[in-house]
């Protein structure tokens, strides 16, 4: 091997080294319960819908869905990990007197004995509008929920779970 073919794979891998010890640390979503309860706290509006976005496109954030009195909803965009918020798209319209985001997570938490980990609002144009809300079980395994907002009757998103 030619000294110069050397000392550039040399190179390259102590630079390799050298980035991965740079590299920062991802910090860790604040949970929804909190981020929940934060949005709320200072905007004095209700969430209605959340959902974590940690595709990887951007920086790991909360899809919030923020309702005023009235039947008109304000989107966010918050951040994971400092809680910054911003506008994104256009509001949807909830009708009056539905569950909230918070009553139908507690309610599906309650309900199948786990800790709740994500909710958001659901209204495509080929199914009713309803809440789908995901459980962490205290096995570990993860219930997918759906709560009709008008009734408040529980159902089962794909696939369906055994619960005792």
């Amino acid at each position: 091997m030619k000294r110069s073919t050397l000392a550039v794979a040399l190179m390259g891998v102590w630079s390799a080294g050298t980035f991965a010890a740079d590299a920062l640390p991802v910090p860790s979503p604040v949970p929804v319960r909190d981020t929940v309860a934060y949005i709320e706290s200072l905007y004095q509006g209700e969430v209605v819908a959340i959902a974590l976005d940690a595709s990887g496109d951007k920086a790991a954030h909360y899809h919030v869905d923020l309702r005023y009195p009235g039947p008109v909803t304000a989107p966010l965009e918050v951040d994971a990990a400092s809680l910054e918020t911003s506008v994104r798209h256009q509001p949807f319209s909830a009708a009056a007197g539905w569950t909230t985001l918070s009553e139908a997570g507690a309610l599906a938490a309650q309900l199948v004995g786990g800790q709740l980990i994500g909710a958001e609002f659901d209204a495509t144009d080929s199914r009713s509008p309803h809440y789908d809300v995901d459980v962490r079980l205290p096995s570990g395994q993860v219930a997918r929920l759906k709560v009709d907002p008008q009734t408040r009757q529980l159902g089962w998103r794909t696939p369906p779970m055994q619960v005792n």
